[in-house]
């Protein structure tokens, strides 16, 4: 099997627009997948499940703009900012047609990529995916953003990881993830959040015409089961799983369940 080590981080550049820094497993025949991390994640946050499905698939976890070891941008943290990248990402690599798997508010990424572009979107996993982001329920959590200043204090970034799991991460894990976060300047908290705020779709779901997973733990206190079964409604065909005793964050806390429905998804999508 592949390990960590075997996956090349590379920093890939899309003309005229930014450079994104990529984990890319060595290619392999059938469908790649692309993992996108949540907010103020990067490729780190798939390390559980990289090697395994890089073991079967070709995998790419990319930093979205602004974070890990992507470029940081002034400005322009849209979503439709975002989908561009990817796109300039999968043409880069030569890539046609690929498993677009989101996590969290990348689920809106995702989801925008396959309204916008559904010839380049072969499958769409979605994991813990909220329908919308309410500004007023996350109402503290918004203020506590707009008051971050640099450097970002750690322990805010920890407290915030570790937030999104109920149950205790292997501790080397959860370094990582707070070293990457802790790579986020304050304004890139902020203007990517409002890219998240801002970001509607729930009318266009009916245009999403790829092989779609939904995946949610039910101990999940960030993303509702409602939210799910409007996402089931709304995306035709869409599967959903309900993944017990499993908080917001499944591919950390059951990486290989994780692995074994990726895989299902991409077998069902090639």
């Amino acid at each position: 099997m592949l390990e960590l080590k075997d996956i090349e981080l590379r920093r890939v550049s899309i003309p005229g627009r930014l450079a994104l820094n990529v984990a890319l497993s060595p290619r392999m025949p059938g469908l790649p997948l692309l993992l996108l991390p949540a907010y103020a994640d990067s490729w780190w946050s798939w390390s559980r499940v990289l090697p395994p499905i890089a073991d079967r698939r070709t995998t790419i976890a990319v930093d979205t703009r602004g974070h890990g070891d992507s470029d940081r941008p002034e400005c322009c943290y849209a979503m439709d900012d975002v989908v561009g990248d990817l796109v300039g990402l999968l043409d880069v690599l030569e890539i046609d047609r690929a498993v677009v798997v989101g996590h969290s508010g990348s689920c809106f990424a995702a989801r925008g990529l396959a309204i916008a572009h559904p010839e380049r979107v072969a499958g769409l996993g979605l994991i813990s995916s909220p329908v919308a982001l309410d500004r007023e329920l996350l109402g503290s959590f918004v203020e506590t953003i707009k008051g971050l200043a640099d450097p970002v204090a750690e322990t805010f970034i920890r407290d915030f990881q570790a937030g999104a799991a109920p149950v205790a991460l292997p501790t080397d894990f959860l370094d990582g993830l707070v070293a990457e976060s802790r790579k986020l300047p304050a304004r890139v908290w902020r203007d990517a959040l409002e890219g998240l705020l801002t970001y509607r779709d729930e009318a266009l779901l009916d245009e999403i015409c790829a092989p779609t997973t939904l995946m949610w733990g039910d101990r999940d206190e960030i993303v509702s089961r409602a939210d799910q079964e409007r996402l089931r409604t709304a995306i035709g065909g869409a599967k959903l799983i309900v993944m017990a005793e499993t908080g917001h964050s499944p591919h950390w806390e059951r990486p290989d369940e994780v692995v074994s429905m990726l895989l299902e998804l991409v077998d069902r999508a090639d």
